[in-house]
């Protein structure tokens, strides 16, 4: 017992002095990493994030088929067990992704303070005000950058080409052209939006991270909006596509009992005095053209209220759980935080370096090393300074 209490007395005054023997080094490694961490804090940018709570409510139990139930089952996705005829929340961020929406959502109006008017999304992605590293992007676009941008452009040429030959057929495909800066933009959208689905609530989480609190602010309403319009008119297609139907046939009716009344009409005040059976034959039969034209408009005329009050039905109802409110801090880290961080670091990293002297050197024998280990560092110009006075003496 008393052997293993001096062993352990021992490791520890061999430990206390491989710490003092290498403190500045301890203490170089600590500058340096305050040094690096500063430079990090420095190129970091404060960002902002604003959010909202969605919860999408539907009134109908209409099962959802067609072309898009069809696509979704291949997909893996069941849209009929998502209850009360609602989209699964898991394709909102399908919404999202979708390039028609990315290029809506790019005309948002935001406010910066480095432009002195409102600016789009647009042209805040594409700005080089608002780009982190600008010098390291202009330095890459000009050297390795070149030879991507000249493939870049070949493959758009031909891409055009190609898009020019395919409509040339009998039958013009349906598809969305996008030019390079356009691409640069819609796929800049996803490191600012983020749309996450909370299955427990059946609710959709929405924010928007942005240099400044107004301007994600704006975007996260923006997106709020524009996905509540999309998700609206994907709820009701099918019923406007078959009130539209409705409206013509409607209105096809309407236009045929009006003459058929207006025949009848004329036909009445032509033959007033007369009493003939061929008049009788012809007042009977457009009579009868005029009463099969009006309930075919009376029935049209129930169906459109039905089909009226059916994308009404179909239409979902979103509440907002958590409002969109301006954030008054910056999210993550914030820079003194980044400092202190890599100082733990230095630090940390230094003293594991000197503690586990033995493992390391049992894992790499060097007599370079060993030598080190054993020398007493100096802090910083020290040495330098010693050997000047012994070139003196």
């Amino acid at each position: 017992m008393e052997r293993m209490n001096d062993a352990e007395d021992l490791n520890l005054q061999q430990i206390l002095s491989n710490l003092k023997l290498k403190r500045y080094f301890i203490l170089k490694v600590v500058c340096i990493a305050l040094v690096v961490g500063v430079v990090a804090a420095l190129f970091v940018r404060k960002q902002y994030s604003a959010s909202c709570l969605v919860f999408p409510q539907v009134s109908d139990g209409v099962e959802i088929g067609g072309t898009l139930g069809g696509l979704a089952a291949m997909a893996g996705v069941d849209l009929a067990s998502s209850g009360n005829g609602s989209i699964p929340i898991e394709l909102y961020q399908n919404i999202f992704n979708n390039v028609n929406f990315r290029k809506e959502l790019l005309e948002t109006k935001v406010t910066l303070s480095k432009f002195p008017t409102n600016v789009t999304l647009r042209e805040y992605c594409l700005s080089p005000a608002y780009k982190r590293f600008l010098w390291y992007h202009k330095l890459k676009a000009n050297t390795i950058g070149l030879i991507s941008t000249m493939q870049r452009k070949k493959r758009l040429e031909e891409r055009k080409a190609m898009m020019e030959k395919a409509n040339q057929g009998e039958k013009a495909l349906t598809y969305i052209g996008m030019t390079e800066a356009e691409y640069a933009a819609v796929y800049a959208l996803g490191n600012i939006v983020s749309i996450a689905p909370i299955l427990e609530t059946y609710s959709v989480n929405i924010s928007a991270k942005m240099p400044e609190p107004v301007a994600a602010a704006q975007v996260a309403s923006a997106v709020e909006q524009l996905l509540q319009k999309y998700i609206i008119e994907f709820k009701t297609q099918k019923a406007k596509e078959n009130f539209e139907f409705i409206q013509e046939r409607f209105i096809e009716a309407e236009a045929n009992y009006q003459d058929k009344r207006e025949r009848l009409a004329r036909f009445q005040d032509a033959n007033k005095s007369f009493n003939s059976a061929v008049a009788q034959v012809r007042k009977t039969k457009l009579e009868e053209e005029s009463t099969a034209a009006f309930e075919v408009y009376l029935s049209l005329t129930q169906q459109l209220e039905q089909a009226r009050i059916a994308v009404k039905e179909k239409t979902p109802v979103f509440m907002i759980l958590e409002p969109v409110a301006i954030p008054m801090e910056p999210v993550g880290m914030g820079r003194s935080m980044i400092v202190l961080i890599f100082i733990f670091l230095g630090f940390t990293f230094s003293l594991l370096l000197v503690v586990f002297k033995q493992s390391i050197l049992e894992i790499f024998p060097n007599e370079k090393l060993i030598g080190w280990y054993e020398k007493e560092d100096r802090f910083f110009f020290s040495r330098k300074k010693n050997k000047q006075k012994e070139t003196e003496y």
